[in-house]
């Protein structure tokens, strides 16, 4: 693989994208079977349970919210990193140049010294 090349994480991003909608169609199908079950006298069960399912459900929202920042700053992390690559590539081939040439100079001087002196 090249420096510049990258992997594109786009088969990633939608199987993910599918496990969270199958994740919160779950929580979803949870909490309608949950609120379809008649209450007994005392029984604060079902109500404890919608409430479990309500705070995960938010807590997987958030966390999926902190993903997909995460996931937008390395995908620019990744872009920077390239660019720097380019960078890099560019500065040493003009460094290897250069010394190409001073090569070429000090080789240069030592014939004309040999030559006239």
């Amino acid at each position: 693989m090249h420096l510049l090349q990258l992997p594109l994480p786009s088969q990633q991003t939608e199987k993910t994208t599918l496990n969270s909608r199958k994740i919160l169609g779950l929580v979803n199908k949870l909490q309608d079977m949950y609120q379809q079950v008649p209450l007994q006298p005392g029984q604060s069960f079902k109500f404890t349970v919608l409430e479990t399912l309500d705070r995960i459900k938010e807590e997987f929202q958030f966390l999926q919210a902190q993903y997909h920042s995460l996931k937008l700053e390395c995908e620019k992390l990744a872009s920077e990193k390239t660019e720097m690559q380019r960078h890099y590539i560019m500065y040493y081939e003009m460094s290897y140049g250069l010394n190409i040439e001073m090569h070429k100079q000090v080789k240069t001087k030592y014939i004309y010294a040999t030559v006239f002196v």
